[in-house]
């Protein structure tokens, strides 16, 4: 006897219910990013409340050196967004007016700025943050790593 397409479907369906299939690699993932993807919308908007009115003596962004023309190594922590021992920013311009995590001073668009660099393709939590590129020059001066 010959099944059709629906008996194939109703057959593979109760197998699937009696065996249950473990879980891939691209679900985990899928289901991680998912998850990640959740905090960092929470933490945007978290974020959007204070961008502006950073506290300039509770600053937790801490330059470590120089890795090449283009990034620094930046020690990162804050109780929302968790800690980052060495993170890697990268050079580019500000897209939207903020303030420095370093000086607290105002960032325009188009400023030269330090932003945290992707993380296996996904913006780190503090993604939005970033770090006046003269702020970096001037706390190098006094570096001597």
């Amino acid at each position: 006897m010959r099944q059709t397409g629906k008996d194939e479907f109703i057959a593979r369906a109760l197998v699937d219910l009696v065996v249950r299939p473990s879980p891939t690699a691209e679900d985990i993932h899928a289901r991680i990013h998912r998850n990640w993807a959740k905090v960092r919308a929470c933490g945007a908007l978290l974020d959007e409340t204070d961008t502006l009115h950073v506290d300039p003596t509770n600053l937790k962004a801490v330059i470590l050196g120089r890795l090449s023309t283009t990034t620094i190594a930046v020690r990162w922590s804050d109780s929302r967004s968790g800690v980052y021992g060495e993170q890697t920013w990268r050079i580019g311009r500000a897209c939207r007016y903020s303030q420095c995590a370093v000086t607290g001073l105002h960032i325009q668009p188009r400023d030269f700025v330090f932003k945290p660099m992707p993380i296996h393709r996904k913006s780190p939590f503090n993604g939005n943050r970033m770090i006046l590129a003269s702020a970096v020059e001037s706390d190098l001066d006094g570096y001597e790593g």
